[in-house]
């Protein structure tokens, strides 16, 4: 799934929670940027799998 795709994932469940996200294209390298979520930051590539979106919302605290 494209980038756009997962922080619309991203965003809602962060919306549910009352956090905000930044998406930050210029801190990653490459096709990489750099996403925060309320304190919690990750670094997310251009394309995400499924396996890889749910360790992303695992690492920003969005998931249960």
């Amino acid at each position: 799934m494209k980038r756009r795709n997962a922080l619309r994932i991203i965003r809602a469940a962060a919306k549910a929670r009352g956090l905000s996200v930044t998406v930050d294209t210029k801190a990653g390298k490459g096709s990489h940027a750099k996403v925060t979520a309320g304190t919690r930051r990750t670094t997310m590539p251009k394309n995400v799998s499924d396996p890889l979106l749910k360790a992303i919302l695992r690492q920003l605290d969005l998931k249960d």
